[in-house]
C-alpha cells in the first residue's frame, strides 16, 4: 500500500497552523483536512545528517514503519487529517527492528 503524501503548499500550511505533539524521536504536526483520507509528509533536516543517503534512509524507515502500522489499522486511513512528521537526531542510532517495535 502506498502512503498518501502531502503537497509542499499544504506542508507549509500544516507547519504554520498545525498542532504540535513532541516525543523523544519525532515532532508531529497535524491539522484537520477536507480530504477523505489521512495524508503524510516526512521532514529530515540537514541537522540530522549532512549526507542525503542517511536522511533518505531515515525517511524510508519512517515510511515502512508507518505502512506496517496502517496495514494493521485500516480504520486510521479514514481520518481526515494531514500529518507532518519531523525526525530528531536520535533516530540515526536506532536499529530498524527496534524502531518498528517502538
Amino acid at each position: 500500500m502506498k502512503i498518501p503524501t502531502l503537497k509542499s503548499k499544504r506542508i507549509k500550511e500544516v507547519l504554520k497552523k498545525g498542532k504540535v505533539l513532541k516525543s523523544k524521536n519525532f515532532i508531529f504536526l497535524y491539522l484537520p483536512s477536507k480530504e477523505k483520507n489521512l495524508r503524510f509528509a516526512f521532514i529530515v533536516s540537514k541537522k540530522i545528517s549532512k549526507k542525503a543517503v542517511k536522511r533518505n534512509r531515515v525517511k524510508r524507515i519512517l515510511k515502512e514503519a508507518l505502512r506496517l502500522l496502517l496495514n494493521k489499522n485500516q480504520t486510521l486511513l479514514n481520518k481526515q487529517m494531514d500529518i507532518v512528521i519531523i525526525a530528531n537526531k536520535t533516530l540515526l542510532k536506532k536499529k530498524v527492528m527496534k524502531f518498528q517495535m517502538s
